[in-house]
C-alpha cells in the first residue's frame, strides 16, 4: 500500500510517466498476484475504449503533453507518421499528418479526449473493436477508394474534353464577354426618360460616322425584334467638341507621341501626319548608321510581320508592350536610319566603296597605314573637282587629321538649317488653324511678327551658310597655284631663308640676305627651285615682286606662282556664329589684313536693318493683340440698340447686355429641348431631316460658345508669357537643333572606337586558330554593338526626338 502511494506521489510529480500510466489503468486488485502454489488470475474483466485519428504532424508534441496533463496519465497514445503527403481540401497545400490511437477507461476521459481532439483539429475516424468488423471496415474502404479513383479518373476525361471542345471557342467567348460588358456599361450612362419605357443619351459623335451609327441602330433593330424603333437626333451644343483623330495601327503610334505633348482643340491641324516622316528623320539624323538601322529595322519588321499572333499572347511584360506598341515608329526609324547612315557613308563605322573615289591619293601604302597626320586638301590635285555621286566619300576614312574637322562641319550647319525649316513649318501650321477659325487678330498680331522674327535672323543665318558654301570653296582664286604640281615653299624670316615641304624645314644659308635686298631675294629662290624643275610659290604682299617675277621669268626654268590672298578664298572665309553674333550686336568681324570682313556687297546695312525689323517684331506681338481686344470692346460698348433675335423674339438690346441675353437663349434651347426631346428627329435612326434642319444653325468652327470676356489684365499677361517663350525658345531652340550633330558625332566615334578596341583584334590573328579568335570576338562585338550601340543610343536619340519635336 506504501508503494501504491509513493508512485501516485510520482505520477503526480512527474516521475516515471510511462510506468504510472501502466500501473493506473488496472487496479491493483484485478492483478494476477505470483503465490508459491501458482498465480492467481483476475477475478474482474477491465474493458478499454480508444479513439483514432489523424493530426497534423507539428502538433503530435503538444497534442500528447495536453492529454497527459488533462488525464493525469490514465491515457495511452500511439502514433505513426504518414510519409505520402495530403492535400489540405481547405487552399489546397500538401500537408504532412500522423495518424494515432489513444487507450483509455471511462466515460469521463472519453469526453476529455474528444475535447482535446477537437481542440488541436485533429479529426476523428470511427474504427470497430472486433477485428472482424475492422477487416470488413477495411476492405468497404479500398473499395469505395477505388471507385471514387474510378469516378475522379472519368471525372478528369470529361472535363479534358470539355476544356478541349471550349478552348476552341474561349477567343469568341472572350470577344462576346468584352462585348456585352461593354454595352451594359454604355447602356448605363443612359438616363430614362419621364415614362421610364426608353432610354436616352447624348454623346460626341464623328460626323462621318453618322451613317453608320444610323446603319447599325436599324440593324439592331431588326435583329432584336423590337417594335420600338431607335430615334438619332442632332442637338445644338454650346460646348466645345472633344477632339477625335480618327487613327489606324500604322498612324496609332505616332499619335499617342502627339497626345504625349498635349491634345489639340476641336477642329486645329492635327500634326500626326507630319510626324510620320520628321519624327523618324531626325532621329536618323542622330543615328545615321546603315548597320545599325538594319538591326532596327530587322526587329521592326518581325513585330511586323508576326504581330496578330504577338498580339495574341497578351505579354504582362511593359518593355515588351511599348515596343510592340511603337513597332511602325521602330520600323520607320530603322528605315531612315539606313538611309542617312548610307549619306554618311557610315555601316559599322566603316564605308562603302561603291561608286568609286573622286580623290586621288598621292602617297605609297606604307605612308597612308603609317602616317597618322594625313589631310585631304580639295584644293590640291587629289581632287578630281567633282562630288561623290551620293553622300560622303570612302576616302575620308584614311583622312585621320582632318576627317573629323570636316564632319563636324558639316553636321552642325546641317543640323541648324533642320532645325530652321522645322520651327519654320510648325510657325506656318498656326497660319492654317488662324485661317481656319478666321482669326484674323492672331494673323497680324502673332503669325506675321513671329515668321519676320524667324526669317531676318535665322533663316538668314542660313542663308550665309550657302553664300559661304558657294563663295569661300577651296578652288576660287586665292592663289595661282594650279594641279599636278609639287609645292615648295621659302618663307623668310628676319635675315634667314627656310624651305618648308610636306616632310620637313631646312635653312638655306645661301639664300640669306638683308631685308632690303628682299624682293631680289624672293626672285632668287625661285631661281633656285628652278634648278630642280619644281614648281615655285612667292608669297609677298608687295606689289614689286610681281614685277621683279616677271622680269626674271625668262631666266627662271620652272613655274613660278605668286600666293596673292583674295576675299573669296578659303583663307578668308568667316565664321557664321561669329558674324551672327556680331550682326546682333551691330558689330563688324576681325578679319586679317587682306580679307574683307563681308561676304557680300551691302552685308551691314542688310543686317543692321534685319536686325532692327526682327526687334520691332517683339513689342508688335506683346501689345498689339490686346490693344486691339481694348480697341474693339470699347467699341462694343458704345449704347446704340442694335437688333438680336432670340428664337420668336425679336428685342433691342445695348451691346453691353449681348452676353447676358446669349446665357439666357442658351437657358431657352435647353427647355425646349426637354419638352421636345425627339424634335428634329425621324424613326430608325434616321438623322437625314435632322442633318439637313441643323445645316444652317451648325456651330462655329471653333465650336465654343460665348463666354464671358477676359480681363485686360489677364491678356496682357498672357500675351507677355507668349512673346517671351516665343522670342527665347526662338534660340533655345535653335542650339537644340545642335543635338542632331552632337550625338551623331557621337555615335560615329562610339561605333569607331568599339571597332578599333574590339573587333579590330579578331582580324589580326592568322592561321587555323584565327578563325575561332575571330569568332569569340565578333560575338562579344555584336553583344556590345546591340546593347550599347542600337538599344542604349537608340533610346538617347529617341528621346532627343521627342523634345526638338516639343
Amino acid at each position: 500500500m506504501n508503494e501504491s502511494n509513493r508512485e501516485e506521489e510520482q505520477h503526480e510529480g512527474g516521475v516515471n510517466p510511462t510506468e504510472s500510466m501502466t500501473r493506473a489503468l488496472i487496479s491493483d486488485d484485478s492483478i494476477a498476484r505470483q503465490t508459491p502454489t501458482g498465480p492467481l488470475y483476475f477475478t474482474s474483466f477491465v474493458v478499454f475504449s480508444f479513439v483514432a485519428g489523424v493530426i497534423l504532424r507539428e502538433r503530435i508534441p503538444p497534442f500528447e503533453r495536453m492529454l497527459w496533463r488533462a488525464c493525469r496519465g490514465n491515457v495511452f497514445l500511439r502514433q505513426a507518421e504518414i510519409e505520402t503527403p495530403l492535400e489540405d481540401p481547405s487552399n489546397g497545400d500538401q500537408v504532412f499528418k500522423s495518424v494515432f490511437i489513444i487507450f483509455f477507461q471511462g466515460d469521463q476521459l472519453k469526453t476529455r479526449v474528444k475535447k482535446i481532439c477537437e481542440g488541436f483539429r485533429a479529426t476523428l475516424y470511427p474504427c470497430p473493436e472486433a477485428p472482424a468488423d475492422r477487416r470488413e471496415m477495411a476492405m468497404g474502404v479500398m473499395t469505395r477508394i477505388e471507385d471514387l479513383n474510378t469516378v475522379l479518373g472519368q471525372t478528369q476525361d470529361h472535363r479534358h474534353r470539355v476544356l478541349v471542345a471550349a478552348a476552341k471557342n474561349i477567343k469568341n467567348w472572350f470577344v462576346k464577354v468584352r462585348k456585352i460588358k461593354a454595352i451594359y456599361h454604355t447602356l448605363n450612362l443612359f438616363n430614362l426618360d419621364v415614362t421610364q419605357k426608353c432610354l436616352i443619351a447624348e454623346c460626341w459623335v464623328p460626323v462621318l460616322d453618322l451613317e453608320t451609327i444610323q446603319l447599325a441602330l436599324r440593324r439592331g433593330t431588326e435583329r432584336s425584334g423590337s417594335s420600338v424603333p431607335p430615334i438619332l437626333n442632332r442637338m445644338e451644343s454650346f460646348e466645345d467638341p472633344p477632339t477625335y483623330n480618327r487613327t489606324n495601327k500604322f498612324t496609332n503610334g505616332f499619335q499617342a507621341l502627339i497626345y504625349a505633348y498635349g491634345v489639340a482643340s476641336y477642329r486645329e491641324v492635327n500634326p500626326a501626319p507630319y510626324t510620320i516622316i520628321t519624327f523618324p528623320f531626325l532621329f536618323a539624323v542622330m543615328f545615321g548608321d546603315t548597320g545599325h538601322g538594319m538591326i532596327m529595322t530587322l526587329f521592326a519588321a518581325y513585330m511586323v510581320i508576326k504581330e496578330k499572333p504577338l498580339a495574341a499572347k497578351k505579354s504582362d511584360s511593359e518593355i515588351w508592350n511599348i515596343f510592340f506598341g511603337g513597332r511602325y515608329i521602330i520600323l520607320l526609324m530603322g528605315l531612315f536610319s539606313m538611309y542617312t547612315g548610307f549619306i554618311y557613308n557610315d555601316v559599322f563605322s566603316k564605308s562603302l566603296n561603291i561608286f568609286g573615289s573622286n580623290w586621288q591619293i598621292k602617297y605609297n601604302m606604307s605612308t597612308v597605314w603609317s602616317n597618322k597626320d594625313l589631310q585631304l586638301n580639295p584644293g590640291t590635285d587629289a581632287y578630281l573637282q567633282y562630288p561623290y555621286p551620293i553622300g560622303l566619300d570612302p576616302v575620308w576614312q584614311v583622312a585621320n587629321a582632318n576627317k573629323i574637322v570636316f564632319l563636324n562641319a558639316y553636321k552642325m550647319k546641317l543640323s541648324i538649317i533642320i532645325g530652321v525649316f522645322h520651327m519654320l513649318f510648325g510657325v506656318v501650321l498656326s497660319l492654317w488653324n488662324y485661317t481656319y477659325f478666321r482669326l484674323t487678330a492672331n494673323i497680324v498680331f502673332q503669325f506675321i511678327p513671329q515668321i519676320i522674327f524667324l526669317i531676318f535672323l535665322f533663316f538668314y543665318m542660313v542663308l550665309l551658310m550657302f553664300i559661304k558654301w558657294v563663295n569661300y570653296g577651296p578652288t576660287n582664286p586665292n592663289s595661282f597655284i594650279k594641279a599636278n604640281c609639287r609645292i615648295v615653299i621659302f618663307i623668310d624670316n628676319e635675315d634667314k631663308c627656310w624651305k618648308v615641304t610636306s616632310v620637313e624645314a631646312t635653312e638655306f644659308t645661301e639664300l640669306a640676305c638683308d631685308h632690303e635686298e628682299a624682293d631680289i631675294r624672293l626672285a632668287l629662290h625661285a631661281e633656285h627651285v628652278g634648278k630642280s624643275n619644281i614648281p615655285a610659290v612667292v608669297h609677298a604682299d608687295d606689289n614689286d615682286v610681281l614685277n621683279i617675277l616677271l622680269d626674271f621669268i625668262q631666266q627662271i626654268k620652272c613655274q613660278v606662282y605668286e600666293r596673292i590672298a583674295t576675299e573669296t578664298g578659303p583663307y578668308c572665309a568667316p565664321s557664321i556664329l561669329i558674324t551672327f553674333i556680331n550682326m546682333v550686336l551691330f558689330k563688324s568681324s576681325a578679319v586679317p589684313a587682306e580679307c574683307s570682313p563681308y561676304m557680300f556687297n551691302g552685308q551691314q546695312t542688310v543686317q543692321m536693318l534685319l536686325v532692327c525689323l526682327a526687334l520691332l517684331c517683339v513689342p508688335w506681338m506683346l501689345f498689339g493683340k490686346p490693344i486691339h481686344i481694348m480697341r474693339s470692346r470699347s467699341k462694343a460698348h458704345i449704347p446704340r440698340p442694335i437688333k438680336e433675335r432670340f428664337g420668336n423674339w425679336h428685342i433691342y438690346v445695348y451691346r453691353k447686355a449681348y452676353f447676358m441675353l446669349k446665357h439666357v437663349e442658351k437657358y431657352l434651347l435647353q427647355l425646349d429641348s426637354n419638352h421636345h426631346p425627339h424634335a428634329g428627329g425621324t424613326e430608325n435612326g434616321d438623322a437625314e431631316a435632322a442633318l439637313s434642319q441643323a445645316g444652317a444653325q451648325a456651330p462655329a468652327p471653333s465650336g465654343g460658345g460665348h463666354e464671358e470676356p477676359e480681363d485686360i489684365t489677364e491678356v496682357f499677361i498672357l500675351q507677355g508669357i507668349h512673346t517671351i517663350e516665343y522670342v527665347l525658345g526662338s534660340v533655345s531652340h535653335t542650339a537644340s537643333y545642335l543635338r542632331l550633330w552632337a550625338l551623331s558625332l557621337a555615335h560615329a566615334q562610339l561605333s569607331e572606337v568599339l571597332w578599333n578596341m574590339v573587333m579590330r583584334n579578331g582580324l589580326i590573328f592568322e592561321d587555323w586558330y584565327g578563325g575561332i579568335a575571330l569568332w569569340i570576338i565578333f560575338a562579344f562585338w555584336s553583344v556590345l554593338t546591340v546593347g550599347i550601340l542600337v538599344l542604349m543610343e537608340g533610346l538617347s536619340a529617341f528621346l532627343h526626338t521627342l523634345r526638338l519635336h516639343w
